[in-house]
């Protein structure tokens, strides 16, 4: 009789104070394997994720880096991509672009799930169909690295679980919450903003008495006041035409299915996806759930993925991007069986299943890193912040391991852990928060990446790089470096100006280096407005030379000459200087500076700014 009267109170010790650590094993085991997938491997895959790093970096560089910066760069605080690069931006300070890559893919790793989990909750769907928000923190965002896009989805998990709840207990407070999230949607990613808005209206319009729930629909009104001035703001990039494509295709629909495998349509990987799904779906044999706040924002997805085109508001892959929003939905309109043995086994496939697709993805992703780790061999050949210039693009761009395009961005992996600027960065676009200034960028840059195999792709980089050399070949990884302006005094890190090249030894238009009709033989020739930061290759004690306008422009041009170093010290500063002046001299204390900022200012809307820099000497 003593083991039986023991008995309940061992299984109350052992067996059920541990039911809810046993219950949150599958979470807890797909949680160590996503993490793997972030941390275990130096290079994340993602088409764009290297350029979203570049821009962490160039973000952190604008303040505290080369004073340059402030000018190429400009901050914009005012769009729907700002949250994440605002919760990017101490941790590239502290720890660099990389670190700061891998804490965001974290973020949506651990977020998405548990996040999906409180919405199916809120709408009475079975939270344990949360565990495929891990799928869907890796799904099409992720294979092309819209990391943005990425961390809107358990924002918009949180968003609906919020309005739900919200609607059933409007008070003030419920209401403020949901706000909050919307507000965090809209500066996180635009897209995803606007289909959340789409399924409140709908949600609200279909409700039992629409009129009576008028304060489920407050937070909605502030929330479109910011979209209608923010779009208002922008309507210059948002008016472009759409694209042909208004209807879905067979390579969307392939998409559907393969996309969290492949950023690419993959017809292999849909069949496998699918046959995954066919598996869950036998074994389960759900009922359909037919209420509209499980419906809603399903069959929106299903109809902006079925219709929308790929390009709209000069943004690509707008349809197709969609089936993540199907993928993250679906689940709610079913509810597994619980009246056999078999159906409740449903659970364990679906963790198989998804601990499967981790793992393969953790497979897969060595293999990326094997065939890009030639990449980062090409730094121990690089002086660090260099600026760089790609040409993987126009030569290999295709991961063997991942599919297409997968290296089309890599070479901002060297600029955002190593510093310098990139030739193609996306700073351009209108969404981002960090944008190119007014002026000009690099038209020259020291390293050139491609890839592929030197005999085919040298002739390629020579015809666009005529002094290009090859400096390093790292398993059909191939670094090039174009030889800088270098003197026996000075090198030029870096130059940017408002029309034409940099020249050595010549005016910028390709002239004599002619001031007031004294020719001088060395010196540098650029044009308004123009900087150009110049690195001391030999110990003196002053750097000196003469500047002046190029008598090219006769009379008519103007600028304003400046010499300063990184911490906005002025050294020099020759107040307006016009053509058929004489050249002013300068001479400034170097005071163990090895690196000058030269700086010729356009004057008012003067276009005839060619200025020279001549007989630079350190002494």
């Amino acid at each position: 009789m003593f083991p039986m009267t023991v008995l309940p109170y061992f299984r109350s010790l052992f067996v059920d104070r541990f039911a809810p650590a046993r219950r949150e094993l599958p979470t807890i085991v797909c949680a160590l394997i996503a993490l793997a997938a972030i941390w275990c491997h130096r290079y994340p895959v993602g088409i764009d994720i290297a350029q979203h790093a570049n821009l962490f970096r160039a973000w952190a560089d604008y303040s505290f880096g080369p004073s340059e910066y402030r000018s190429l760069y400009r901050i914009d605080p005012f769009t729907p991509y700002l949250l994440a690069y605002a919760l990017a931006y101490p941790f590239a300070i502290v720890f660099g672009a990389m670190v700061t890559t891998n804490c965001m893919l974290t973020l949506v790793a651990l977020s998405t799930p548990l996040m999906m989990r409180r919405w199916l909750k809120s709408v009475g769907a079975d939270p344990r169909f949360g565990l495929f928000g891990f799928l869907v923190a890796f799904d099409f965002p992720y294979q092309w690295g819209f990391l943005s896009h990425s961390l809107a989805i358990p924002l918009t998990f949180g968003y609906l679980a919020a309005f739900e709840r919200q609607g059933n207990r409007p008070g003030w407070r419920a209401i403020l919450y949901t706000l909050l999230f919307g507000t965090a949607l809209f500066f996180c990613h635009g897209i995803t903003f606007g289909l959340c808005m789409l399924f409140t209206a709908l949600r609200l319009i279909l409700r039992r008495h629409p009129i009576r729930s008028w304060r489920a629909g407050l937070h909605a009104l502030p929330l479109g006041a910011i979209a209608l001035l923010w779009f208002a703001s922008q309507r210059q990039h948002t008016t472009d035409r759409p694209g042909n494509d208004w209807y879905v295709t067979w390579e969307r629909l392939t998409t559907l299915f393969s996309a969290p495998f492949t950023a690419y349509p993959n017809k292999p990987w849909a069949i496998v996806s699918g046959l995954g799904l066919v598996a869950i779906l036998v074994v389960a044999r759900p009922r359909v759930m037919l209420q509209m706040r499980r419906l809603v924002p399903l069959v929106v997805s299903l109809a902006c993925f079925l219709i929308l085109p790929e390009t709209l508001a000069a943004t690509w892959m707008i349809g197709s991007r969609f089936c993540v929003f199907i993928h993250a939905f679906a689940p709610a309109v079913v509810q597994p069986r619980s009246n056999d043995w078999l159906a409740r086994q449903w659970y364990r496939l679906a963790f198989l299943w998804v601990a499967a697709v981790l793992l393969i993805l953790n497979f897969r992703l060595h293999a990326y890193n094997q065939e890009i780790a030639g990449l980062h061999e090409l730094t121990y050949y690089m002086e660090p912040r260099s600026d760089v210039r790609t040409l993987i693009p126009d030569t290999v761009h295709d991961s063997v391991t991942m599919g297409p395009a997968q290296f089309g961005q890599a070479a901002a992996w060297i600029t955002a852990e190593r510093g310098g600027l990139l030739d193609n960065d996306s700073a351009g676009y209108y969404q981002m928060p960090i944008r190119r200034g007014p002026v000009s960028f690099p038209k020259s840059y020291r390293y050139i990446i491609a890839k592929g195999q030197v005999d085919e792709v040298t002739p390629k980089v020579v015809s666009r790089i005529k002094n290009a050399r090859l400096v390093h070949d790292a398993s059909s990884w191939l670094l090039y470096e174009d030889p800088t302006f270098v003197t026996a005094d000075f090198s030029v890190v870096r130059g940017m100006q408002g029309w034409g090249n940099l020249q050595l030894d010549l005016d910028v238009d390709g002239a004599p280096l002619a001031i007031a009709g004294t020719r001088y033989q060395h010196g540098l020739g650029t044009h308004t407005d123009s900087f150009i930061r110049l690195r001391i290759r030999r110990d003196g004690r002053t750097f000196e030379g003469w500047c002046g306008i190029n008598d090219q422009n006769s009379t008519e041009g103007r600028a304003l000459f400046r010499i300063r170093d990184d911490a906005g010290t002025i050294l020099f500063e020759s107040g307006e200087v016009h053509g058929g002046e004489p050249a002013r001299h300068f001479r400034v204390l170097l005071e163990g500076r090895k690196e000058l900022i030269l700086e010729a200012r356009q004057v008012e809307t003067n276009v005839f700014g060619h200025a020279d820099w001549v007989e630079l000497k350190v002494n």
